[in-house]
């Protein structure tokens, strides 16, 4: 086992101290990343897989990648290279320290886990449902400012709303701040219904539609745009290029 001190950090052991119980990637990131990476510096998955891989086994930039996921959901924040024009593909900020193993305090559990979220996203093909912004995109007149999406919840907790997944939906960060700010105020009936009564008969039923089944149809385009933001960049510009010459636009 290996030895503790109070000046060796856990990401350094292989043995929570003590006991024979393993740390794990999660704990031993976590551990790494509040003593070696300060707030709004950046760090690799590459830097993780040199740093705390264990001799002899091959785990590759995935398998970090999958972890820093995971302890999002204890109160860690990081910025990848989607929300920050300046990072590499492998590359993340650090934007908030949260729990690390040595603190002594049981791992915070978010009612939404990395799993739910995923499929949030996926299932809302990473639009925000409030203004259909797309994540990584930069807002207009914005240089170097993306669009970070999070999961709201479309009922709020406060007003009994769980962390289901038809009740979740995924937010841009400035659509979701001010629901925050107004106390997670809901609409009612006589704030929305004056909007509903001005649409057309066509946007009408479709909104029906979409309230019927559950889920807002995206266009063809915008199916088309959300695959293309999970190409490689040098796929990208072939694909710029092509659509370029495709359109007659030069």
């Amino acid at each position: 086992m290996a030895g503790y001190s109070e000046q060796q950090p856990f990401w350094k052991l292989d043995y929570y101290p003590g006991t024979r119980r393993k740390l794990g990637s999660v704990p031993k990131i976590a551990s790494y990343l509040y003593h070696e990476v300060e707030v709004g510096a950046t760090f690799t998955t590459d830097e993780l897989r040199l740093k705390l891989g264990r001799a002899g086994q091959r785990v590759n930039h995935e398998h970090f990648q999958r972890r820093i996921r995971e302890i999002k959901d204890l109160d860690w924040n990081f910025r990848n290279h989607q929300e920050d024009a300046e990072l590499d593909v492998q590359e993340y900020r650090l934007v908030k320290k949260g729990w690390t193993p040595e603190s002594g305090k049981p791992r915070k559990r978010d009612p939404i886990t990395a799993s739910v979220r995923r499929q949030v996203f996926e299932r809302d093909r990473h639009f925000c449902q409030i203004c259909g912004a797309h994540a990584g995109d930069e807002y207009p007149g914005e240089d170097g400012t993306r669009v970070v999406l999070t999961v709201g919840h479309i009922v709020p907790r406060s007003h009994g709303g769980e962390a289901t997944l038809q009740n979740l939906q995924a937010e841009c960060a400035r659509c979701n701040e001010p629901k925050r700010d107004s106390g997670d105020a809901i609409n009612t009936y006589d704030n929305v219904w004056p909007d509903v009564k001005k649409l057309g008969r066509k946007d009408k039923q479709e909104l029906l539609r979409w309230l019927t089944e559950k889920r807002r149809d995206l266009s063809p385009v915008e199916i088309v745009y959300a695959k293309i933001h999970k190409m490689r960049p040098d796929d990208r510009d072939r694909l710029m290029n092509d659509l370029q010459t495709a359109t007659g636009k030069y």
